[in-house]
């Protein structure tokens, strides 16, 4: 696994309009595909394919589950829920979920 790579893609902002939601452009919540493309020097939106399965191979995920809410841990997945009703940061989110994902090789 690639941690620079996530840890740099966490990093930067969430930014896409429909930017939680796993119908967005790039088939992932959270922004996460597309910034893992964009910290590795890719532009996503060049790309004709969901960017996914071409992140997951950039920073050598052991699975695709950090990009889809239902597979994260429950704990993040309320989180998730109550986003709105919270004022939580979506970047926040984003960077602990990954920060998790680091810690446990991809919630084994």
């Amino acid at each position: 696994m690639n941690v620079e790579l996530l840890r740099k893609a966490a990093a930067m902002p969430v930014i896409m309009a429909d930017w939680f939601t796993e119908t967005s452009t790039c088939g992932t919540v959270g922004c996460i595909a597309g910034n893992i493309c964009l910290a590795s020097g890719e532009k996503p939106w060049e790309r004709s394919t969901l960017n996914g399965p071409y992140a997951a191979a950039l920073a050598d995920l052991p699975n695709r589950h950090l990009f889809f809410t239902h597979q994260w841990p429950v704990a993040f997945q309320e989180e998730y829920s109550r986003l709105d009703e919270n004022s939580i940061q979506p970047a926040d989110l984003i960077s602990r979920v990954v920060e998790d994902y680091i810690a446990t090789n991809g919630w084994e």
